[in-house]
């Protein structure tokens, strides 16, 4: 099955906006027939609470091990808030980049020019909201 990395920010917002996020992607993903791979299901996370990213180090050192290896058994990467950028997503793109993995955003902002940066340059495709992100995943890259 054709598998999509859910990446995006995390660190800084509500536990619950996070994993609704990512709920509302892969049940995207699994209707159109793509499975959707989501580091958060593994990072215990607190619905009721604002992601912390103050952890040790070997914590830390396993999440970005976990998440490189998932990147590496993907097909593409699906950031999910383009328009913030955050260390680690940075990290995932640029190691996407690296294997040749298709990257698409979901970035309002930048889907309609009023914010430009790297990304817009560095992206395959840019898409307003999830929905057309996947259809776009679903359509040009999976193979159906």
């Amino acid at each position: 099955m054709f598998r999509v990395y859910l990446a995006g920010k995390m660190g800084g917002r509500m536990g619950a906006e996070v994993l609704s996020e990512r709920k509302i992607a892969t049940l995207l993903c699994e209707d159109a027939g793509l499975e959707a791979v989501d580091p958060a299901t593994t990072e215990s996370l607190d619905p009721l609470s604002v992601v912390d990213l103050r952890m040790n180090y070997v914590t830390m050192k396993s999440y970005v091990a976990k998440d490189e290896y998932a990147i590496r058994t993907c097909d593409v990467l699906l950031v999910l808030t383009g328009d913030t950028p955050s260390e680690g997503t940075g990290l995932e793109f640029g190691l996407a980049l690296q294997l040749g993995i298709p990257v698409v955003l979901v970035a309002p902002k930048r889907a309609v020019g009023a914010l430009m940066g790297f990304w817009n340059i560095k992206a395959d495709a840019i898409f307003p909201t999830v929905e057309e992100a996947v259809d776009f995943i679903a359509t040009n890259y999976a193979e159906v």
